[in-house]
């Protein structure tokens, strides 16, 4: 019964964390296509495009929505473990600030250094147009919360990395920055014994101050 009430508790936080950051998505979005003056001639193209940089707002939100389902889960869940098993039953209201806490951080960390990470996939590993940008953002949102309703962590920024390179791919082969993408697949296989390594180096070090 209390791991029931935990799971739904659990799972309407992130919820309301991940509606939060779809909303903020969606107002940051808004704004930037709102200060960009499209010029939009007459043929079919140009008015194709303009209507998508506007439905992209609504996948942005959808990919923010997802990432929030997802990522701050997977930030706030260890804490979260340690919590039940230390409090049990009692322990519901620290549900609610840690995945505030997770859903704020996040935010903070997009709003600072955000920007680096944008840069990339945005500009540099091909030429993202509305049109390219709606398919890869709904891609990446759709794949993400599906892993989310199976319960499987996952990152946002991988999803994201193979919908670009997906439509880098449907609009040409060469448009694709190569050296970058093995730069970025290198640093996805590095990372995890680099994290495993150190986290295990800590564990070790804590357990012998204990």
């Amino acid at each position: 019964m209390v791991d029931t009430f935990n799971y739904s508790l659990s799972r309407n936080v992130i919820f309301i964390n991940s509606a939060e950051l779809a909303l903020f998505g969606y107002a940051l979005t808004y704004w930037y296509l709102s200060c960009k003056h499209f010029e939009c001639p007459g043929d079919e193209i140009a008015v194709v495009e303009k209507m998508f940089g506007f439905l992209l707002i609504i996948t942005c939100s959808y990919v923010a929505f997802a990432h929030g389902a997802n990522n701050v889960a997977n930030a706030v869940g260890p804490v979260m473990a340690i919590v039940e098993a230390a409090e049990g039953s009692n322990a519901s209201w620290v549900y609610y600030f840690l995945l505030s806490i997770g859903g704020i951080g996040l935010v903070f960390g997009i709003t600072t250094w955000g920007h680096r990470v944008m840069e990339t996939i945005g500009r540099k590993i091909t030429e993202i147009t509305p049109t390219s940008g709606f398919a890869a953002t709904f891609s990446t949102a759709t794949v993400t919360l599906a892993c989310t309703k199976l319960g499987y962590p996952t990152s946002v920024s991988q999803v994201m990395v193979g919908a670009i390179v997906g439509v880098g791919f449907a609009g040409g082969i060469r448009a694709l920055d190569f050296k970058l993408i093995r730069k970025i697949v290198i640093s996805w296989i590095i990372t995890v014994p680099i994290s495993a390594g150190l986290a295990a180096l800590l564990f070790m070090i804590f357990r012998e101050m204990v």
